[in-house]
């Protein structure tokens, strides 16, 4: 569990720590899907999964600005490193089998998440500002 230590992490490391969390707990259910989505095109018509991410990231607009979770975020981060491994393996799998136009669009699907997980509306500064609460942060004065 991450926990606030003024001691080893300077303000502008956890300012920026909380920034990137921010960013992908505003789309959070596009930024997930990374490392799944090249993997359930093999099974599930594209237009399925297309539309199932739409859904989730306008629910998830409703959530993220009502709640954050560090942790949660922290272990999404290590989640989406799995792209590295399932991305590859699904291009080769739907090129193979002749999904060219799919082995296309997995190639790239962290950027097509990116455009249609897109809901507008996100505050990301007052999503950071409730990580930075989290872990107990008071903005210092500019005199200390």
């Amino acid at each position: 569990m991450l926990t606030w230590n003024p001691a080893l992490q300077t303000d502008q490391e956890n300012l920026m720590w909380c920034y990137l969390r921010a960013i992908e707990w505003q789309a959070w259910p596009a930024f997930l899907s990374q490392p799944i989505v090249p993997l359930i095109f093999i099974f599930v018509p594209w237009y399925y999964v297309v539309l199932a991410v739409i859904i989730l990231s306008w629910l998830w607009a409703g959530v993220r600005h009502n709640f954050v979770s560090p942790p949660l975020a922290e272990l999404a981060v290590l989640f989406v490193k799995l792209k590295w491994l399932t991305i590859p393996v699904a291009v080769i799998y739907l090129a193979y089998t002749g999904h060219y136009v799919l082995a296309v669009v997995s190639l790239f699907w962290t950027y097509v998440a990116s455009i249609i997980g897109f809901v507008p509306g996100a505050l990301t500064g007052k999503i950071q500002k409730m990580f930075m609460a989290c872990f107990g942060y008071e903005p210092r004065d500019a005199t200390d």
